[in-house]
């Protein structure tokens, strides 16, 4: 398969259940006004909200001699001592999956693909 055939197949409709969209409405006690606005609303990520990471960033030293004894994981000091640029961080602001308008769904089992 080439990339522009996967690319195709990626952007055609999947099968979808309406009933599964319903109750999750229906548990959260969401209208379909509602549920809209929420789905429209931008996408966020963890930059979006102030967070101890820029301390962990500059304490990279104190972590890395923590990890060494054994007072914090080591994945700890790899995960949250890591400092990130913008660039790196963009796919959190890219949709993952098309999007899917549930409002213009013909058939229970296929939605539409919004590009």
């Amino acid at each position: 398969m080439t990339r522009q055939e996967a690319l195709a197949k990626i952007r055609e409709p999947k099968p979808f259940d309406q009933g599964i969209l319903e109750e999750i409405k229906k548990r959260l006690s969401f209208d379909a006004a509602e549920f809209e606005k929420i789905m429209a609303a931008p996408r966020k990520s963890f930059l979006d909200y102030k967070t101890y990471k820029p301390f962990f960033e500059k304490c990279k030293w104190l972590f890395k001699t923590m990890s060494a004894v054994d007072l914090v994981p080591k994945s700890f000091y790899l995960k949250y001592t890591k400092k990130y640029s913008v660039d790196d961080l963009k796919f959190l602001c890219e949709p993952a999956i098309p999007a899917i308008d549930s409002s213009k769904a013909e058939d229970s089992r296929q939605l539409e693909v919004v590009a």
